[in-house]
């Protein structure tokens, strides 16, 4: 689930909001001209980082290979 809040309200009932992002809602902070940001739990972050480093990996990877070929193909 996604929740959409205020910093003010965020600072106003800061337990509230941190509960909901450790029971798995992502909360949203807006903030004015877009400068938004999101609450979520450690636990979705820690995946979220999982998720880029394996994406990262992945990239080089492929890279490499593709150099290994070119260079097989000299």
């Amino acid at each position: 689930m996604l929740t959409a809040t205020v910093a003010t309200d965020l600072k106003a009932n800061l337990k509230f909001y941190i509960d909901k992002a450790v029971n798995g809602d992502s909360v949203i902070i807006t903030r004015p001209k877009r400068k938004n940001a999101v609450l979520i739990s450690e636990e979705e972050y820690n995946e979220l980082q999982r998720i880029k480093q394996n994406t990262d990996y992945m990239f080089k990877m492929n890279t490499s290979k593709a150099l290994f070929l070119s260079l097989l193909s000299l």
